[in-house]
């Protein structure tokens, strides 16, 4: 287990991404999940590959279904991924936002959204 977190360190994004997977697959104690959330947050947001990204939506998906508390921690991050330019990915990180949305965090979400949805308008 050592070596996996000394591996979630990396800067490799493969090395980053295997190292995410290998913590769900091995365990699932809050701080496997944690970090494992962490870094598929922080590759959603650096790769630029959205075939790479649709998979880490569901893996996030996946995670979200287990314990979403793991992520809210991460919502606003994840509201980064809707400037992309694919509906797809948009639409993904849009379901995996709404199950996310809470009476702590409504306002800051619907606001963050709202300038996506505009930024969209005024390009298309």
């Amino acid at each position: 287990m050592k070596a996996i977190f000394f591996f979630s360190k990396s800067k490799s994004s493969s090395v980053l991404f295997e190292c995410a997977n290998t913590l769900i697959q091995i365990s699932n104690t809050p701080t496997t999940l944690k970090i494992a959330t962490n870094i598929y947050v922080q590759l959603l947001l650096t790769i630029t590959d959205n075939s790479v990204k649709m998979v880490i939506l569901d893996k996030l998906s996946s995670i979200q279904s287990q314990n979403p508390s793991y992520l809210e921690e991460q919502i606003i991050d994840i509201t980064k991924i809707l400037s992309n330019q694919s509906i797809d990915i948009r639409k993904k990180a849009l379901s995996i936002i709404r199950g996310l949305v809470n009476e702590r965090n409504i306002s800051s979400i619907f606001s963050i959204i709202a300038k996506e949805v505009k930024k969209v308008a005024h390009s298309g």
